[in-house]
């Protein structure tokens, strides 16, 4: 992050801080208002990223604070839409039932995961439902990257044996690159680990 001081925790003014959607970690400036975040921006005193940020960044100050959020346990009660609201602890128990009975029915195998993005950027959650799920004897757990990553995952245990370990092109180095069954203009790319990169590309 940039060095200039930051507000206290909380405080009004321009805090810097960083994204935490991708791996790019791209730096972003606040703003706080009466304890609100009312704007989030680029920092462009941060040493790393300079400025750049994608659209991504700018909109959680958005989705915090979007009056539909949901915040609190709902209960479907007929077709789709319908809800209502329930206490977390009526809400933890009608799982804990209906999980019961489909492992005692269909066996552990019948029960799966699915975490969204970005599993890689949320350790502990991406954690904990491993441990969840394998405390019910299952081994289904899916996220977005078995969607749309495991082909470069089994391309890597194929060329280096390990399927977690991506190669990072050297784009400010980088003379020729060539993208087959991609297109990083689009999705900001993903594993590039690289600010501006847009730019970098362009260039």
């Amino acid at each position: 992050m940039s060095a200039r001081p930051n507000p206290a925790p909380g405080q009004d003014g321009e805090h810097a801080t960083f994204c935490r959607l991708c791996e790019a970690f791209c730096g972003l400036t606040a703003e706080v208002r009466a304890g609100r975040v009312v704007k989030i921006g680029p920092d462009r005193a941060n040493p790393h990223s300079q400025g750049h940020l994608c659209v991504k960044g700018p909109a959680i100050a958005d989705i915090t604070y979007d009056p539909d959020r949901v915040t609190y346990p709902l209960k479907r009660i007929g077709g789709p839409g319908e809800f209502v609201r329930v206490s977390w602890d009526e809400a933890l128990s009608d799982i804990s039932q209906r999980l019961g009975y489909i492992r005692t029915t269909h066996g552990a195998e019948s029960i799966a995961t699915y975490f969204g993005n970005p599993g890689a950027f949320s350790t502990d959650t991406f954690m904990s439902s491993q441990w969840f799920l394998g405390k019910l004897g299952s081994s289904k757990f899916y996220t977005a990257g078995s969607q749309d990553s495991n082909s470069r995952h089994l391309a890597s245990y194929i060329l280096y044996g390990v399927a977690f370990r991506n190669s990072i092109p050297d784009l400010p180095n980088t003379d020729f690159l060539i993208i087959i069954g991609a297109n990083p203009l689009v999705s900001h790319g993903g594993l590039l680990t690289a600010p501006r990169r847009n730019c970098q590309l362009n260039s």
